[in-house]
């Protein structure tokens, strides 16, 4: 017998709570940023059961890649883009892609992120960006 413990952070949105207009660094858009509650629980397998902490973090999400920032200062000037949060960029899923270096036509494989991308060929070392859109 076994028994899978472990951890999530659950967001739900905000009732009432702000939205905002803005330009999301991670996908490039002009989105609708909603005002998000994240809260850890602890799972058992894979369900979250019991809350950890007493409190919730308080965020603002993308709608459209569900990036989250963190929420503004009150006395910040309008215009000015939200701070990401440390939660790293999505990624899809861990998956890699494979696409021909266009200096030396061998085949690179590239884990798979949306935006512009750097990559650095290992077979000639020469440096070119990548730029992966989301797929329809």
């Amino acid at each position: 017998m076994f028994v899978l413990v472990g951890t999530k952070t659950v967001m739900t949105e905000v009732p009432g709570g702000r939205r905002v207009q803005e330009h999301c660094d991670v996908c490039g858009r002009v989105t609708e940023l909603r005002e998000v509650r994240a809260r850890n629980y602890l799972t058992l397998f894979f369900i979250p059961l019991i809350p950890l902490g007493s409190s919730s973090r308080r965020a603002l999400r993308c709608t459209a890649c569900k990036t989250c920032y963190t929420l503004p200062a009150a006395g910040r000037q309008p215009g000015t883009p939200p701070r990401p949060s440390k939660r790293s960029p999505r990624r899809s899923s861990g998956a890699r892609g494979t696409l021909q270096c266009p200096y030396c036509s061998r085949g690179i494989k590239i884990p798979v992120t949306r935006g512009r991308t750097p990559v650095t060929c290992p077979h000639c070392s020469r440096t070119f960006t990548v730029r992966i859109q989301r797929g329809p």
